[in-house]
């Protein structure tokens, strides 16, 4: 099996391990382990507060991954307010997050001086 880093929410190393089954979803449990999934699949785990705006961890995902440029977060298909918490979104140990690059505008293409609708 792949090894993969945990990271926590501070962007710190925790240890590497074995991807599998994770028993640590206990209800009590203030943190939650998410998963960040990019387009090519490549996964960064994050230990998060339940009740810590996700905002942080976004934060934490950017300077790992020493980004500038933004990125859109979604969870199942819909985009993530960075000011709701994992507890808002009803996130359990394991949950992935979508990421996907921005995109602004779209434009129309030009030929010879008129627009193709």
């Amino acid at each position: 099996m792949a090894e993969k880093r945990k990271i926590t929410s501070e962007g710190v190393a925790l240890k590497q391990q074995n991807t599998g089954d994770s028993s640590n979803s206990n209800p009590g449990n203030s943190y939650v382990r998410i998963k960040f999934v990019t387009q090519e699949n490549e996964e960064t785990y994050f230990k998060v507060l339940r009740d810590a705006k996700l905002q942080k961890a976004f934060d934490a995902y950017y300077r790992h991954h020493k980004l500038i440029k933004p990125l859109t977060f979604t969870f199942d298909g819909l985009r993530v307010n960075p000011n709701l918490t994992a507890d808002d979104l009803n996130l359990k140990d394991g949950d992935a997050l979508d990421i996907f690059g921005y995109m602004s505008g779209g434009g129309c293409i030009l030929f010879h001086g008129s627009a193709i609708p």
